[in-house]
């Protein structure tokens, strides 16, 4: 059965059946505006009409609270933003790590040119000595419990 046979005014709310379209035509009255070519307008004057306007919005946000819950979507977004919130810790540890990279260059690139800085960190890092030095270590003993 076509919509025009049903008497349903084709494409209102993009939907041509269904529970709103009949709820809106055939209980609120629209199918004798529509027919008559009137402005779609629900009119708030009388007790009826604001009765079945209550009625649909609760109808309304009754099913967006229930698609809600089924699709978990509050856990989703809270859980989207965590997860912006982690992406924005690693890229801070990312940028943190590539400046460390370059530091890290930079001397490797300024050893090459120097040789004391060449050996002071051969000496200091690695434990090198040159033929004929002796190396002294001090270290502090734990203080003796009595």
């Amino acid at each position: 059965m076509s919509t025009a046979a049903a008497g349903l005014a084709p494409g209102v709310f993009g939907c041509q059946t269904g529970l709103i379209s009949y709820i809106l035509f055939h209980v609120v009255g629209w199918k004798n505006r529509a027919l008559r070519n009137e402005p779609l307008v629900l009119r708030m004057d009388n007790r009826h009409n604001r009765v079945w306007y209550w009625l649909v919005l609760l109808l309304v946000v009754a099913a967006t609270v229930s698609y809600a819950h089924r699709r978990n979507l509050v856990e989703r977004y809270f859980g989207g933003q965590a997860r912006q919130q982690e992406i924005q810790e690693q890229e801070w540890l990312l940028s943190a790590l590539k400046k460390e990279v370059s530091a890290s260059s930079e001397h490797v690139v300024h050893l090459d040119d120097d040789p004391f800085a060449l050996e002071s960190e051969g000496r200091s890092n690695r434990d090198l000595v040159r033929e004929g030095e002796t190396i002294y270590r001090i270290q502090e003993m734990a203080p003796v419990e009595q």
